[in-house]
């Protein structure tokens, strides 16, 4: 299975997708005020996805490319997510440091990356892999975080819990993905036609545990809003 291939067999329900991250978003939206502190600073980078994707299927249909789309995607996400883990974890010593070197890092690489390997046009494969293991590393960090300040709600209930586990199996799989993939590449042989299903479901995966952070917020403050009325 050619490159072209495996992409369209990824993205076959793209809209689909889109109408679901769309529909989470407006709901973190017009309930901004009974989300957590962890889900109203994940919101600006829900609302910059819903964006990105829009542009990336209207791209796709008028130009039938929409790799500018993600190149420019992939170069904000890295500052909205390293933001979102800072923000997180900014009272660690070593926090600052991690996210002004990361993002710079992650920034040049960028650069290096559009100039010489993979311009406009094409997909940014490669800034997308060393993307995937920063967000991998910030991930661990927030859960041994809580690890060692547990909370008194319930693992479950927890959004933070949500939105770490679902942003560790979307990217974990996209750098699984885009490594295997970029192997067969250099092979005579085709990709297998099930590398795709390491695209598709994780990124379903990762919208279904967003809306399962917004929904333990909204369930605790009605909890709390119920009991407060019974007394």
């Amino acid at each position: 299975m050619s490159y072209d291939q495996l992409i369209e067999s990824c993205f076959r329900n793209f809209g689909l997708n889109i109408l679901f991250l769309v529909s989470i978003t407006l709901v973190g939206i017009i309930a901004t005020s009974l989300l957590s502190a962890d889900s109203r600073r994940f919101l600006p980078f829900l609302i910059f996805w819903s964006f990105s994707e829009i542009a990336a299927l209207i791209s796709g249909i008028l130009f039938k490319n929409n790799s500018a789309v993600y190149h420019i995607h992939t170069i904000v996400a890295i500052f909205f997510i390293g933001y979102y883990y800072y923000t997180q974890m900014r009272h660690l010593p070593e926090m600052k440091w991690i996210f002004y070197a990361g993002s710079s890092s992650m920034l040049l690489l960028w650069l290096i990356n559009l100039a010489y390997f993979q311009g406009w046009d094409r997909m940014p494969t490669n800034t997308i892999l060393f993307t995937a293991v920063y967000f991998i590393f910030l991930v661990l960090m927030s859960f041994k975080q809580m690890l060692d300040k547990p909370s008194s709600d319930k693992i479950l209930g927890q959004s933070r819990f949500w939105l770490n586990t679902g942003l560790l199996i979307f990217y974990a799989s996209s750098f699984f993905f885009f490594a295997v993939h970029a192997y067969f590449i250099s092979q005579p042989v085709p990709s297998p036609q099930f590398l795709g299903y390491f695209m598709h479901y994780p990124n379903w995966i990762w919208l279904i545990m967003i809306g399962m952070a917004l929904f333990v917020d909204l369930r605790r403050n009605f909890k709390n809003k119920t009991k407060h009325l019974e007394h």
